[in-house]
């Protein structure tokens, strides 16, 4: 049986503090695209469900490791109280950083895209002019061999 004592305690608030302001930028991240991506209440609510499933699982297997799977009351107030010490001290400037760094991603993301686009269509109008020279040559080849049936109406 393992014993704990006030220095495990502790650190163990320390660290489900920090663990609150993880999950406060975690959310900030999914805020972030919320807002330069608009997507409809169904999606919000799935994505809410999902970070809620992922938070969940994070605190049980720090639970575990901590604890040794037994919850104690201090660290579910301590990822709180980080979690609300991030939100109303820096998230508004990280959720700016966010926004401004995940809008130039997509930027980015837009212009290669249309770099590839204008690439693909080039060569597809290459492509479909080369065939069509092709296929006209195969037909004059055709025509002019005497041992083809060819249908030539006189």
């Amino acid at each position: 049986m393992w014993e704990i004592n006030n220095l495990s305690q502790l650190s163990g608030l320390f660290y489900s503090v920090i663990m609150g302001v993880i999950f406060g930028i975690l959310y900030d991240v999914l805020r972030a695209v919320r807002i330069i991506t608009n997507f409809k209440n169904f999606t919000v609510f799935f994505q809410d469900i999902l970070y809620f499933f992922i938070i969940a699982n994070i605190t049980f297997i720090y639970f575990l490791s901590v604890t040794n799977g037994e919850i104690r009351f201090y660290i579910l107030i301590g990822a709180f109280i980080g979690f609300l010490a991030y939100f109303f001290t820096i998230s508004k400037f990280v959720i700016l950083l966010f926004k401004i760094l995940f809008s130039r991603t997509l930027k980015l993301i837009i212009g290669i895209s249309k770099l590839f686009y204008r690439f693909f269509d080039f060569c597809d109008l290459k492509i479909t002019t080369f065939l069509k020279n092709v296929l006209k040559c195969f037909k004059k080849v055709l025509k002019k061999c005497k041992c083809m049936l060819y249908t030539n109406r006189k």
